[in-house]
């Protein structure tokens, strides 16, 4: 969390800058990461990573109508079919740190997909605003891993 308060911060303030550099000619304002939507970028992802806690809540409210993500030790009642083998409990101290593990790499997914939705408008065309949009997307399905193994289990076992 330190690391996305430090980048928002560089970020809203290289927004300032720059902005304040071509503040007084507009006209100067060129594609790349000096132009308009290089700034507003900037501003709007500073922003997400200050308040990175806050856009993960939204993040899983819209997916899982839920702000907050389950805890690991909850797959077993969200998936029994799914966990029912696991009946020793160094495998369920197993499953439950890969499923921390899992949160931890969505989270960094979520922070990966800021940072390339922040690149898109410097290289337009390039493919990074999908490519933005697909780690969000599945970071927040890894961060609430537990809830989505549960709904794919639902959808198959039925």
């Amino acid at each position: 969390m330190a690391f996305c308060f430090i980048a928002g911060t560089v970020l809203l303030i290289r927004g300032v800058l720059i902005a304040a550099q071509h503040g007084d000619t507009p006209s100067r304002f060129v594609s790349g990461s000096h132009s308009k939507g290089a700034v507003i970028a900037h501003w709007v992802i500073g922003a997400f990573l200050l308040g990175l806690p806050a856009v993960v809540g939204a993040s899983l409210e819209t997916l899982f109508m839920t702000s907050t993500a389950a805890q690991p030790t909850e797959i077993f009642a969200y998936a029994p079919e799914a966990m029912q083998s696991m009946t020793n409990d160094n495998a369920r101290s197993i499953v439950v740190a890969l499923l921390r593990i899992v949160q931890i790499i969505g989270l960094i997914g979520m922070i990966r997909g800021l940072f390339l939705l922040n690149a898109a408008p410097v290289h337009p065309g390039s493919g990074l605003v999908g490519k933005g949009a697909t780690h969000l997307i599945g970071g927040t399905l890894a961060i609430n891993i537990v809830v989505f193994v549960g709904m794919i289990e639902s959808l198959v076992v039925g």
